[in-house]
Order: structure tokens, then C-alpha cells, then sequence
């Protein structure tokens, strides 16, 4: 079926829940951050030490590999850590995840869809952080993203294909 991330921006909400539900488990799915305790997912991606410490205990109830950065605060934390060098160049978790998703749909000659990568203030399960002050739009462009199609209808990120319906 594809690749998909799904990461915590408001778009998430376009769409009917269930339908989203259907999708992420007919797919290889990238649970960014929380909404890897929300959506079916196959890996979680977070990068902050600080969030893998506070739901390690969660995260361990997932039993899924948690793609992140080599941090020394998380060795012999017991988690199954897929652990990037600290210099990748993407500064958020759904960067990277976006990232592996369209180099992983290029090599398998699939398409990698995404969801809540929105560069909007809030996120679908909270208003705490606003990501777009961390990252300009520009750095979504630069990526390079050939495969990779974005769901999100109120998604201000334009570097990637839009699309108003899930591929199912």
C-alpha cells in the first residue's frame, strides 16, 4: 500500500479517525512522537531524549523500535532504539521521519504519505508547542522529498504533493 507518517499536526483531524486507522495499519506506518500511541504504527520516531525519559515506561508497553538520536542520557534505558548520529541535519522527529519514509517508498518504488506535518502552532492532541517558530517553511523545500505526498488539506507545508482524500 505505501509508507506513512503521522505526525501531530492539526490536519490529522481532516480526516475520519477510523479511515485513518485503516490506513496507517494497510501501510508501513511512522508514529511521530505521540501520535505513536494513538495511531497503529510499526516504528516510533523521537528525537527528544526528554520525551523517550518521560514515556519510557509507555514506550516499553509499544514494544516497537523508537528511531531517534545517539543520546547518552537514553543507553541501557531497555527501550529498542534505532539511534541516528546527533548531525542529521532535520531538527524535528516528523523531519526525520518524513525523511526515512520517502527514501524507504523510493527504494520499494511505493509513495510515502504524510499526515500533521503542518508548520502550524499546536497539535491535534494539545495546543502545548508551536513548531512552526522551530523550523522555516523554506527547510521543508530543501529536503528533497520525491516521494512523498501530503494529506494534509490545511497543511501549510507546499514542498510536497498535496492530496484531499486517503489512499485507500
Amino acid at each position: 500500500m505505501g509508507i506513512l507518517t503521522i505526525a501531530g499536526g492539526q490536519s490529522v483531524t481532516d480526516y475520519d479517525g477510523e479511515q485513518l486507522s485503516i490506513l496507517a495499519k494497510a501501510c508501513f506506518t511512522f508514529g511521530v512522537n505521540h501520535s505513536g500511541f494513538i495511531w497503529p504504527s510499526d516504528v516510533i520516531v523521537a528525537t527528544d531524549p526528554d520525551f523517550i525519559l518521560k514515556y519510557k515506561n509507555d514506550l516499553k508497553e509499544l514494544n516497537r523500535p523508537i528511531i531517534t538520536r545517539k543520546w547518552s542520557a537514553l543507553q541501557g534505558c531497555g527501550l529498542d532504539l534505532i539511534e541516528l548520529p546527533n548531525a542529521i541535519k532535520d531538527r524535528l522527529s516528523g523531519q526525520v521521519a518524513c525523511r526515512i519514509a520517502d527514501k524507504l517508498a523510493e527504494t520499494c518504488k511505493s509513495k510515502s504519505y504524510v499526515i500533521g506535518m503542518d508548520a502550524t502552532a499546536g497539535h491535534y492532541y494539545n495546543d502545548e508547542s508551536d513548531c512552526s517558530q522551530i523550523v522555516p517553511r523554506d527547510d521543508y523545500d530543501e529536503m528533497g522529498l520525491n516521494s512523498t505526498i501530503n494529506l494534509g488539506i490545511h497543511s501549510k507545508i507546499s514542498a510536497w504533493p498535496k492530496r484531499s482524500k486517503l489512499p485507500i
